[in-house]
């Protein structure tokens, strides 16, 4: 049987290896553009769920410092780095959130590189 660690009335995603199922609380969004960002915000905080988001990868890299969190929309392309920056950062914590990369420069060689670094499939 899975385990949940989820709070009632919370999104729940199964784990990859499918042993279980992590509760999706908090989300950081990682998006230069204002208007794309605060939309999804809006639609996420519609729906009950903790969610910050940012404009640079610098300041990603801060509340990630701070905080743990569930779900991380990145975008590739950022002001003052590459968002995939953050699939690196990740690794080395013992408990990884869900990574979404969006963009609008999309290739197969940067797809790859983003799964082989974490990102969600």
């Amino acid at each position: 049987m899975a385990r949940t660690n989820a709070r009632p009335g919370r999104e729940q995603v199964p784990v990859a290896d499918g042993s279980e199922h992590m509760s999706l609380e908090k989300i950081l969004i990682v998006e230069d553009n204002e208007v794309i960002r605060r939309a999804l915000e809006m639609q996420l905080q519609r729906r009950k769920f903790d969610v910050v988001g940012v404009s640079t990868l610098a300041v990603a890299q801060d509340h990630l410092g701070k905080d743990n969190f569930d779900l991380v929309f990145v975008d590739v392309r950022l002001p003052d780095g590459e968002g995939t920056d953050i699939l690196r950062i990740l690794q080395n914590r013992s408990v990884k959130p869900l990574v979404v990369v969006m963009t609008g420069h999309a290739s197969i060689e940067s797809a790859v590189a983003c799964m082989r670094d974490g990102a969600f499939d």
